[in-house]
């Protein structure tokens, strides 16, 4: 879901529905870390994806100067996971945590080929 508001300034605001729950365990088995990870009141914030930073461009790649399109596609401006959580590993860790994404970008690039009809393929 697209808000309308947020598109004239160039940053996109985008609502999906990821179902992830609020409360949950992770286990961790790996010799000499035997670990039970409890996170509790998982919230996160909107995703903003800035579509001004899109661009893409035909060049040609270094190494072998291969003809290519070069895409750079705007991934995440900001986004923010917030959870408490509750562990022990020879103490007892009690806490809260937050996780922030900010200026992730996909760099892509393609070849194309082209058949004797004409018809190009990436």
């Amino acid at each position: 879901m697209i808000k309308k508001d947020l598109l004239n300034y160039g940053t996109t605001y985008l609502n999906f529905d990821v179902k992830w729950p609020e409360t949950g365990l992770y286990k961790l088995k790996f010799f000499p870390f035997y670990i039970n990870f409890h996170w509790f009141n998982l919230r996160t914030d909107p995703v903003l994806v800035d579509v001004n930073k899109f661009a893409f461009n035909f060049t040609q790649m270094r190494r072998d100067d291969e003809d290519v399109v070069y895409f750079r596609v705007p991934v995440v401006k900001s986004w923010q996971v917030y959870f408490d959580y509750d562990f022990w590993y020879i103490f007892h860790f009690v806490g809260s945590m937050s996780v922030e994404f900010h200026n992730l970008d996909a760099l892509i690039s393609l070849k194309l080929k082209a058949t004797d009809q004409g018809h190009l393929y990436p």
